[in-house]
């Protein structure tokens, strides 16, 4: 299953609303005002103009966004304000320049599940189509074993093995009972 990281930026967090259903335009106010009325994270960058990385902040304590966010306030497709946002510096609110706005996947999850679930059958679709089926698999072991000749593994690695490509072990059993001569890992003449 893909990663979700804890934090994507607020481009990306309004392209997995679209695709799980909302209109572009509905998808950028739902945002702007969860991030307005500060019910997520956010994680910003500011801009410092003696570092190559900036200055990383993370609310709900540092950054203030403004009360009345709309979506002309923010450069989508930058995932940055287009105005400058007061941060915390030592106890003083002083305007800072960010370069990189991110909302917290998490709590995103809480008020838009939707565009999650649709993440998770999409990755368990894939997951179902790329399993083979137990004859595929079965056949898979028996070409590695008779290819692996007096090198065969042990026991216990061609059960490690066959678990991850989705042999059952009475199979892997089986299969070493009829082809293999006594256990030691030598195929049998006589198959």
């Amino acid at each position: 299953m893909p990663y979700i990281p804890n934090w994507e930026p607020i481009y990306k967090a309004l392209k997995r609303l679209i695709r799980a259903g909302e209109s572009e335009a509905q998808a950028k106010l739902d945002l702007c005002g969860i991030i307005a009325d500060r019910k997520v994270k956010l994680r910003a960058i500011f801009e410092e103009k003696n570092s190559k990385e900036g200055k990383t902040v993370t609310t709900p304590y540092s950054l203030r966004p403004p009360l009345r966010l709309n979506p002309d306030d923010l450069d989508w497709e930058n995932s940055a304000p287009k105005s400058f946002w007061e941060v915390n510096d030592f106890g003083f609110f002083l305007p800072g320049k960010i370069s990189l706005l991110e909302i917290s996947t998490f709590d995103l999850k809480k008020f838009f599940p939707r565009a999650y679930e649709l993440h998770d059958d999409v990755v368990k679709s894939i997951a179902k189509a790329s399993k083979p089926s137990k004859a595929e698999a079965e056949r898979k072991y028996a070409q590695r074993r008779e290819r692996l000749g007096a090198e065969a593994p042990t026991e216990a690695e061609d059960l490690k093995w066959g678990a991850s490509q989705g042999v059952s072990q009475s199979k892997i059993k089986e299969f070493r009972k009829h082809h293999i001569n006594r256990g030691r890992g030598r195929p049998s003449k006589n198959g």
